[in-house]
């Protein structure tokens, strides 16, 4: 479990992509650093699809309206069929993501269930990518491709997203929040060791830093 108390993680999303995404943050996090907003049509109880704010009442999560997120500063935000488009400049955060149901850039938006099939196409995907101002057309952090049968209807590939829509955000999950611990960590290092850089640039004029994302 991870045990910085500073950081925040928001789930945004409904259904069994959700639920399954709040259990595997409730699995790594203190239940005091997570928050979820719950799509509008959640009424809180099972139907064919498990309800996010059910399980979150359940575990006592602090649900949140969208407006309450934009001023936390250290803050995870992660979108699983979330149902409001995301404006980043409205975010004291950059680490914004979102689990879209077709192997990008194809299929952006809605109908990613229906839209393969109508095409002809013998494949789609699950997509994790940064949120940015445009729908879906953030960059590209890691994609699981799969199969379409010929007789697979738009259930039969929506049930595929969810199945590996779980695989891709357990594989990373961990990624996603130790990259945001390590960038805190990071900025407050640079903070306390500005005289050694100081001290590096003057023997060599420009360095880089890469992290992930």
């Amino acid at each position: 479990m991870i045990r910085d108390t500073s950081l925040k993680v928001l789930l945004a999303g409904k259904n069994e992509i959700a639920v399954f995404g709040l259990r595997a943050l409730l699995a790594r996090l203190d239940k005091k650093n997570i928050s979820v907003i719950c799509n509008s049509t959640d009424e809180g109880y099972d139907t064919w699809q498990p309800s996010l704010k059910k399980l979150a009442t359940e575990h006592e999560v602090t649900i949140m309206s969208l407006d309450e997120c934009y001023e936390i500063e250290n803050l995870v935000f992660i979108s699983l069929e979330f149902d409001k488009i995301i404006s980043p400049e409205k975010f004291a955060t950059i680490h914004l993501y979102n689990i879209h149901f077709s192997a990008l850039p194809a299929y952006k938006g809605m109908y990613t269930s229906a839209l393969p099939l109508l095409n002809g196409d013998t494949e789609s995907g699950v997509t994790l990518h940064k949120i940015d101002k445009g729908i879906d057309t953030g960059d590209i952090i890691d994609q699981i491709i799969f199969k379409i049968d010929k007789d697979e209807n738009a259930r039969d590939l929506y049930g595929k997203y969810l199945f590996h829509a779980k695989d891709l955000l357990e594989s990373n999950v961990d990624r996603i929040l130790k990259c945001k611990l390590e960038i805190e960590n990071l900025i407050s290092f640079s903070i306390i060791s500005v005289s050694f850089f100081k001290i590096v640039e003057s023997f060599n004029n420009i360095f880089f830093i890469e992290i992930w994302p």
